[in-house]
């Protein structure tokens, strides 16, 4: 149990830190890969009604003149010219989802591909750079292009399309977040989007060590993930950039449920330019979960309504095992990694990860021995070698108690494990 306690400490210690760093530092990596994605509407062909729609449906693609392109923890509108042609450029490593609108902003339809209600922006290779959707097509709410990008160029194993399809009830609520105040305009419009994630943190197990030691992945109780909601968003949704605001911020919900031990966790803060929140799911010692449903921000005497579906299942979380190499001084000078998902499929990480691995090394007590953040979100590129990690410095193994690591998936969410001896 003390060994176990110093892991959760030093990784959860190191979640915390990395996040309140992350959210204060407002900068985005200057140059971030992107893919552009194109695609057409016929007017004349969607304005006949020769296209399928559901009846309940008002409008055509003929409509459509904005593109809401979402991805990750950012967004963008795009204008269709007069022609029906559109390009758009969008993050490589995200999950972007296409909506398309009406000239006041009224939905349509969501883009989907094959059995995906979005695109995976990532390959095997790293390498994508261009996608063409060639003629888009509406049948009831869904966006339906000629070339299916996620059959005929991005290549997605059969269980990496269960992995997404199991993701894209998450994705498709926190898709449906654009009026959070409830006053009939989107809010990315107004003072600008507030951002859902959500932080994932669980035991790994026994890290590797040469060739001497297997890593090994612990059996993993759905207890013992730790579950956080953060919710970011411009300080001009409050009335002032004062502390006290997001610090006596809370959360209720769902609405049709209502769960008790939603609790704020540690101190909300505003700057200049955000305001942040979190809340973890507990009730003294036990952890809880989110129900799928609608949730409410109660901040600043105002309301912010969301919908949330947070996927749980402990099957569809990416585990970065490690392995700690030595030299002849018995200190650590490198870490490899596989990964995999919990019933031990090797996965890609390039598939499921939208940033490096950030790690802590930490001594028997949980002190920090050395910190390495990798890299930003959205800013890895083809060059990052997520197998083999170089240590800038090296650690004596023996002083080395537990160590935790974090990445960013594609939807913009922080995972991580910690992991012993």
């Amino acid at each position: 149990m003390k060994k176990f306690f110093g892991v959760v400490f030093c990784f959860m210690t190191f979640v915390v830190m990395i996040l309140v760093f992350s959210s204060c530092n407002d900068d985005k990596p200057f140059f971030i890969k992107k893919v552009k994605i194109k695609g057409k509407i016929n007017k004349a062909k969607s304005a006949s009604g020769l296209e399928t729609r559901s009846t309940d449906n008002p409008f055509t693609l003929a409509d459509a003149t904005n593109i809401l392109i979402f991805y990750g923890r950012d967004y963008e509108i795009v204008n269709i010219k007069s022609d029906g042609t559109f390009t758009a450029r969008a993050p490589y490593g995200t999950a972007t989802a296409l909506a398309f609108l009406t000239e006041d902003n009224k939905f349509i339809g969501n883009f989907f591909s094959g059995s995906l209600n979005f695109l995976p922006l990532v390959s095997n290779s790293g390498d994508l750079s261009d996608i063409d959707l060639d003629e888009l097509t509406l049948d009831g709410y869904k966006v339906v292009p000629v070339n299916d990008p996620v059959q005929n160029q991005i290549s997605l194993s059969e269980n990496e399309i269960s992995y997404m399809q199991e993701l894209g009830s998450y994705y498709e609520a926190l898709s449906r977040n654009l009026d959070m105040d409830g006053d009939g305009n989107l809010d990315f419009l107004q003072h600008g989007k507030i951002d859902i994630t959500f932080g994932i943190g669980a035991p790994g197990g026994k890290w590797g060590l040469n060739t001497t030691q297997t890593p090994e992945i612990e059996p993993l109780e759905e207890s013992e993930i730790g579950l956080s909601i953060f919710i970011e968003g411009p300080v001009e949704w409050l009335s002032s950039n004062d502390n006290s605001l997001p610090s006596n911020a809370w959360l209720t919900g769902p609405a049709d449920d209502p769960q008790g031990g939603l609790n704020i966790e540690g101190d909300g803060y505003s700057n200049n330019n955000n305001f942040k929140v979190s809340f973890e799911a507990s009730h003294g010692e036990e952890v809880l979960s989110f129900p799928t449903g609608i949730y409410t921000l109660h901040i600043d005497n105002k309301e912010f309504e969301f919908h949330c579906s947070f996927i749980r299942s402990s099957n569809y979380r990416v585990i970065p095992v490690p392995t700690l190499i030595t030299n002849a001084q018995n200190q650590v000078t490198e870490i490899r990694f596989t990964y995999q998902f919990l019933d031990g499929t090797q996965v890609e990480p390039r598939i499921f990860m939208a940033s490096g691995i950030d790690f802590n090394i930490c001594d028997h007590q949980g002190g920090f021995l050395l910190q390495v953040l990798t890299s930003n979100y959205s800013s890895i590129d083809n060059n990052y070698d997520y197998y083999n990690v170089q240590l800038e410095e090296p650690v004596d193994y023996s002083s080395i108690g537990s160590i935790g690591f974090k990445y960013i998936d594609i939807f913009g969410n922080s995972v991580g494990n910690g992991w012993h001896p």
